[in-house]
């Protein structure tokens, strides 16, 4: 009874595959992402000579402005780190999880000042090539919003944190982060 049960799921499961009516995960179709993909040889190269103790959690395939890029999401011991890359292996984007203590100055003095009464929950630093940001996750009040800083503190972007981004976050082990 257990085996047919079984054969059945997985008859159901390649039918489905067959049919092409398996959704990609959530995340990724909101992003504009094609989840599960193979990377490029020049991706996996760059990659696993930049950070040979990393474990990949997932790869990704997006296109912007006519460009495509690879995104893997790894851990490298507790460090979460997600790098965008060209095809040809150059890296295009690093999101690296911090404490939020170790924001700069500048950064955690603006936000004092734009948010007197938030609680920041997550930090992040991102790098294009010389550029520098910061992206923080803070509750405000009610709402939790996350806001993109530059290295002098200046805001860039800020934005009300959606229901689903903080539950994709919550499910995330971000070692480095603090709560």
């Amino acid at each position: 009874m257990k085996k047919r049960g079984t054969a059945g799921l997985l008859t159901a499961a390649l039918i489905a595959l067959l049919w092409g009516v398996v959704p990609a995960p959530a995340h990724a179709a909101e992003k504009g992402e094609e989840a599960g993909v193979k990377a490029p040889e020049a991706v996996m190269t760059a990659f696993h000579k930049a950070y040979p103790k990393a474990t990949i959690r997932d790869i990704s395939k997006e296109i912007k402005d006519s460009t495509t890029y690879y995104e893997i999401e790894s851990m490298d011991g507790a460090q979460r780190r997600d790098l965008l890359y060209r095809a040809d292996g150059t890296v295009f984007e690093i999101e690296e999880a911090m404490k939020t203590a170790d924001l700069p100055a500048k950064v955690t003095a603006a936000l004092s000042e734009k948010f007197p009464t938030g609680k920041l929950h997550k930090a992040e630093r991102i790098t294009r090539g010389a550029v520098i940001e910061y992206e923080v996750l803070l509750e405000n009040g009610e709402q939790n919003v996350e806001v993109l800083l530059d290295a002098g503190g200046t805001v860039k972007s800020q934005a009300v944190a959606k229901d689903e981004d903080e539950k994709a976050e919550s499910g995330e082990s971000d070692e480095a982060d603090e709560d």
